[in-house]
């Protein structure tokens, strides 16, 4: 987790996508990614702070460790 840091929107919808996660519509500078667990991730525009990181990804069901390496 020490290399887990801020991430930008694209980045880490790309690494959600490589995950299993189905892009899904976007809403003014939101993105919307729907994980096999039926979980809907909203991913704000810019760049995503650790916190936020960190919780989308215990949403997701996965762990920084998995999210690190689809980055």
């Amino acid at each position: 987790m020490p290399g887990l840091s801020n991430v930008s929107q694209a980045r880490a919808a790309r690494a959600f996508i490589r995950l299993g996660g189905e892009d899904r519509q976007t809403k003014k500078n939101y993105r919307m990614i729907r994980m096999p667990n039926g979980t809907l991730l909203v991913l704000p525009s810019g760049t995503l702070k650790r916190g936020l990181l960190l919780a989308q990804i215990k949403r997701a069901g996965l762990t920084p460790e998995q999210f690190e390496e689809a980055l």
